[in-house]
């Protein structure tokens, strides 16, 4: 892949309030993902912003109980990590996503499980390429302009990146 940046700076990511390994990534690689395939390679889920952390939390909690109303120990606690990348995809523009044979309007119309079957293969042919990390548009938001930070995700291959530092856990109830 040509369409590639560098991100350095801090990133947000999602993890159950009873976690005693926060940088885990046995569930990506147990369950798989929107960018790696159940029993494929580990990657780590990060958000640019809390924000679209607490939006993704949000989509993903509504039915059947809107998050309010969930147990504390159900919602996730909060990780903000550092982290240097080199060598990332860019899936945020028209020319990388073209690259990889994905529509300009992605991710539009590839916000359900169903479509990670495209993005899975999306993310092996990325990952064989030995790219650190997938910068994409998130899926929580609908508007994919101003400063990426508001609007992008980055899937890392935690194979193939160097280690974040983790800066601070939040529990749920300081977040959400």
């Amino acid at each position: 892949m040509q369409t590639t940046t560098t991100y350095s700076g801090t990133v947000y990511r999602c993890i159950p309030s009873s976690s005693t390994t926060p940088l885990s990534t046995e569930y990506s690689v147990t369950y798989g993902g929107r960018w790696n395939a159940a029993g494929s390679y580990p990657m780590m889920y990060t958000f640019l912003s809390e924000q679209l952390a607490r939006q993704w939390w949000l989509d993903k909690s509504m039915p059947p109980f809107p998050a309010e109303e969930r147990q504390p120990e159900s919602r996730p606690d909060l990780l903000i990590l550092g982290w240097d990348l080199d060598n990332v995809a860019d899936l945020t523009c028209t020319a990388g996503l073209e690259e990889v044979g994905l529509p300009s309007t992605y991710p539009m119309g590839f916000t359900g499980r169903t479509s990670w079957t495209v993005t899975q293969s999306v993310g092996a042919t990325i990952n064989a390429s030995g790219h650190t990390g997938i910068l994409t548009r998130s899926a929580s938001t609908s508007e994919w302009s101003g400063q990426v930070e508001s609007w992008a995700e980055i899937a890392v291959f935690t194979d193939q990146a160097p280690s974040p530092t983790l800066t601070k856990r939040i529990p749920s109830g300081d977040w959400l």
